[in-house]
């Protein structure tokens, strides 16, 4: 499912934490659909860029962290600026590498490496994606996955994840 490479282990609780951080930075903490074009667009800055389907190929986002370099493919940027769930959700999973995975020798892991799912640099993106698109405090009174997705500008799969979570 999560086909990762191995970096040190962070939980559900340090990722919201880092989230709610970035969130109060960008002084969108309270915000319920995150802009996240715009935030990956100033927090990346020069090292944002959006590269054409022939150069990107099945590649929708790359991430290069310690280089400080996030690559969108175009469709992928185009879909995301308006409004796609799938496509919002890579843009944070892209920034999720970033924020969580400076100062790591990223390198695809041996296929026999044991890994806890926390360990697993996917899920890890995946993870901060999902909370920071649509963080507990603003899904909180939220009733159900279709709300959740509504508003936070998730897809309903996402939705239903998250608020599994919240209820735990």
């Amino acid at each position: 499912m999560h086909h990762g490479i191995k970096v040190p282990a962070q939980s559900c609780d340090s990722i919201a934490s880092i989230v709610e951080a970035l969130r109060t930075g960008c002084k969108v903490n309270g915000v319920i659909k995150f802009p996240i074009v715009e935030a990956l667009e100033l927090l990346v800055a020069e090292g944002f860029q959006v590269l054409p389907i022939d150069e990107m190929g099945e590649n929708e986002g790359l991430t290069y962290p310690d280089s400080g370099v996030v690559c969108i493919r175009e469709d992928v940027y185009e879909k995301a600026v308006d409004g796609d769930p799938r496509a919002r959700f890579t843009l944070a999973h892209e920034l999720g590498h970033l924020v969580l995975h400076k100062n790591i020798g990223l390198a695809r892991s041996n296929s026999n490496l044991v890994m806890k799912i926390y360990e697993n640099s996917e899920w890890q993106a995946d993870e901060f994606a999902g909370q920071l698109l649509a963080p507990d405090h603003i899904i909180a009174k939220m009733k159900t996955a279709a709300e959740i997705a509504a508003k936070c500008g998730i897809s309903l799969s996402s939705a239903m994840i998250r608020q599994k979570k919240k209820n735990r």
